[in-house]
């Protein structure tokens, strides 16, 4: 099954996936750390500074899980615009997702 998205991704994206693959070796791990360092630095480095930024005179609650940030639930929505924003910013468009725990 994996093989079929693979080379559907592979018609679709061959730069992309040869990117990848140069990337993976001779080290296949170097791939993940290199997503987790931009994954940190997006979230930890743009996000998370710029909620506290917009919340300044209220210091609300926020910390990162992986990829995600954690807010009070009355803060979702916002946390999610400002989410949103600063992917715009590096030209992506997201799909985002709330969840309340």
């Amino acid at each position: 099954m994996i093989k079929k998205y693979l080379n559907i991704f592979s018609e679709k994206f061959p730069n992309i996936l040869g990117f990848i693959n140069q990337i993976k070796n001779p080290d296949y791990k170097q791939f993940a750390i290199l997503l987790q360092k931009a994954e940190s630095r997006f979230v930890i480095g743009k996000v998370v500074p710029e909620f506290i930024q917009r919340n300044s005179t209220t210091q609300e609650f926020v910390s990162t899980i992986h990829d995600s940030i954690v807010v009070k639930a009355s803060k979702l929505k916002e946390a999610k615009q400002v989410m949103q924003e600063c992917f715009m910013l590096e030209g992506i468009e997201p799909k985002l997702e709330l969840s309340l725990f």
